[in-house]
């Protein structure tokens, strides 16, 4: 049964069917399936000499009821599984609805797929990366989206790749940006089967519950599998209004005083993200036009009133420096010391009147304190807390024309379960409670409906996962790590703190790091040379190299990472990647994994490129810390382009511009 045009629509509609195949339109991708749950008998890709057979062996899905720790089929569980293959965005997706009368309680769902074998790959979009299976051929990587800081415990798309590289193909399984995924949990054993654990999925009591996974099939690359997967979610992946020119390097800190104007320009600073104005967490902008900031009482204690006049002031002055303005925002905290007196006493009481519909409670069913004392809150339309953020975006909105947008802190809280509110399909055993993702994703898509209609942006820090993304412009995370970042921001604009190393005792480790950055277009926050920023401490070597590396990170304003496969390669003991400016030109980072800019070593470097139409490159200038711009040459032959350069040495940023014409862009092929 070939589920097609009509018989398609028909298809659908009779998930009863035990047997069929359905293939994609252009027929490339082809899944066989059996059982009433439409497990997948066999997965193909490809056709004739590029034909590739996926499953090694039977797939298959099975249960474990979390509350009494059985498992196996659904049958067995006392419930119905009823499956559906569809085309969708991009490749094809599997539909599973769980149905049983026995009480609800949460459920693991496990899938296992036979497709491995030493000889592939497999991409994690994490810290993992791309693995070699004859190198790892057991592997449990992190659960998606878990609350992590430390190296090694990220993984921020729903999503797993093989690839196959000699055969130069790969296949992806996922799960959608827009669904509720409480739990994900990859692993692998024996270089063979590929296991899916989807936790805290309450079955039973009589109503349906939902699963979607996804299959796309593309080039062994990881750039190919995340285009697949940011084509299929658009709104997870680009920016909701048109890039800008307040993008790039930034600083925190609040707006009483600031780094010199100078020094902001030798560093690439193009916003700051302006904070303590807030009375207290949660009332960022109070109903009156003066007031006692943060700042008053706490931290650097100034003593001045804050008002809408100095706001105003502070974003006109900045904007005549070419510094953009973003106002700090919060969806997921309230309360805390802060105001006239530095005490909490007005924000636990209107937490305590207003808001305690709305706070957090964690497994042990407790109210969770974060920074200063204040509380971590569900954001959700449903409780009290939604209409208050509402209006604090109408006020900034209304009060301040000149900002240019919202950072929105601490998404962090969307890697939590809340335990005091219940979103209708998350269970811990017996437990209801909420995915914290649903609930402040919803809240951010809000903000950003907001701002938008107003002509401002909103960017987002403290996230791992890609639920909580859909609508913003751009990142300013407070964890500097890569390439989970990287994964997360191909078409975004994204900057953050420097956290992974200390920069004042290892300057070197801060270079590598600062060349990872480059490599991801992650934008630094400022270290000034004697300005104490706020997180990041005043350092005279670490300022002077910002201010080496900024022209090269500055032709990255406004780029997006290519993402076709193998687009470039480079020779040499170095890495490059490939970015696409607005006007068509290329940009491309080249650095070293062993070169410093205190090393005299230099080198010839030539940069291959697998593009459309590589003869229309006109011309190409390399940029490199301490030198004017220079000549690159260009020799273009069928389908590649190799340009070549001397003196590399830890870093070089080349600019390639291309001849007016058809356009060529390659982030829309």
């Amino acid at each position: 049964m070939r589920t097609s045009g009509r018989l398609y629509l028909l298809f659908c509609l009779s998930v009863s069917v035990q047997a069929g195949i359905i293939e994609t339109e252009n027929g490339s991708f082809r899944v066989r399936f059996s059982s009433t749950s439409a497990i997948p008998a066999s997965i193909e890709s490809g056709a004739g000499e590029t034909r590739r057979l996926w499953l090694a062996g039977p797939a298959s899905l099975t249960l474990r009821n979390e509350a009494t720790g059985a498992a196996g089929d659904a049958g067995q569980l006392g419930l119905t599984a009823k499956g559906v293959w569809r085309e969708t965005a991009g490749g094809l997706a599997w539909d599973v609805m769980f149905q049983g009368q026995g009480p609800r309680v949460g459920h693991e769902v496990r899938i296992e797929l036979p497709v491995l074998a030493p000889n592939l790959e497999v991409f994690i979009p994490g810290d993992d990366g791309v693995l070699k299976l004859s190198e790892r051929p057991d592997h449990r990587p992190a659960a998606y989206a878990m609350y992590a800081w430390r190296k090694g415990t990220r993984h921020v798309l729903p999503l797993v790749s093989v690839l196959d590289p000699a055969a130069g193909t790969a296949l992806t399984i996922a799960l959608p940006a827009d669904a509720n995924i409480p739990h994900f949990q990859i692993e692998w054993r024996g270089a063979r089967t590929l296991v899916l654990a989807l936790g805290h999925r309450g079955m039973g009591g009589g109503k349906l519950s939902p699963l979607r996974v996804l299959f796309y099939t593309h080039a062994a690359d990881y750039r190919a599998a995340l285009r697949a997967y940011a084509d299929a979610f658009p709104a997870h992946f680009r920016p909701g209004v048109p890039r800008g020119p307040y993008e790039g390097a930034f600083y925190y800190h609040h707006i009483q005083a600031h780094p010199d104007f100078a020094e902001m320009a030798r560093q690439g600073v193009r916003y700051i993200w302006t904070s303590f104005w807030f009375t207290h967490l949660g009332e960022y902008l109070p109903p009156e036009s003066e007031w006692h900031p943060y700042t008053y009482a706490k931290w650097w204690k100034l003593g001045e009133v804050m008002s809408d006049a100095k706001i105003r002031a502070f974003a006109r002055s900045m904007h005549e420096h070419g510094v953009g303005v973003y106002a700090y925002f919060n969806v997921t905290e309230y309360g805390g010391a802060g105001g006239k007196g530095g005490d909490a006493a007005e924000a636990q009481r209107q937490l305590r009147e207003q808001f305690a519909d709305a706070l957090f409670h964690d497994e042990n069913g407790k109210p969770v304190p974060t920074w200063e004392g204040s509380m971590a809150m569900n954001p959700s339309r449903r409780y009290s807390l939604w209409p208050h953020l509402e209006e604090q975006v109408r006020r900034h909105i209304e009060r301040l024309p000149e900002i240019d947008g919202f950072v929105i802190d601490r998404l962090d809280w969307a890697s939590r379960l809340d335990y005091a509110h219940d979103d209708g399909f998350t269970m811990v055993g017996a437990r209801p409670a909420a995915n914290m993702a649903m609930c402040v994703g919803e809240a951010v898509r809000a903000v950003c409906r907001m701002a938008h209609a107003a002509g401002k942006r909103v960017y987002v820090n403290q996230f791992y996962r890609i639920e909580v993304l859909r609508d913003v412009d751009g990142y300013c995370h407070e964890n500097d790590y890569l390439p989970g970042l990287g994964y997360l921001s191909p078409y975004r604009p994204a900057a953050a703190w420097h956290l992974q190393t200390d920069y004042i005792k290892d300057p070197a480790a801060f270079e590598s790091h600062l060349k990872k950055r480059l490599h991801w277009a992650l934008f630094p926050q400022m270290i000034a040379r004697d300005f104490p920023i706020s997180q990041q401490k005043p350092n005279p070597r670490a300022a002077a190299l910002l201010e080496a590396y900024a022209p090269l990170f500055d032709p990255l304003r406004g780029c997006s990472q290519v993402l076709v496969p193998h687009p470039v390669k480079v020779s040499g003991d170095n890495d490059a990647n490939l970015f696409e400016a607005a006007d068509g030109s290329y940009v491309i980072p080249v650095t070293s994994r062993t070169r410093f800019l205190a090393t005299q070593a230099r080198e010839s470097v030539t940069v291959k490129l697998r593009l459309p139409e590589p003869r229309r490159l006109s011309s190409a200038e390399v940029r490199m810390p301490g030198s004017a711009p220079s000549s690159a040459r260009i020799r273009s032959a069928g389908d590649t382009a190799e340009i070549s350069f001397d003196g590399h040495g830890a870093a070089s940023v080349l600019v390639v511009k291309a001849r007016q014409g058809r356009s060529q862009r390659t982030r829309g092929m």
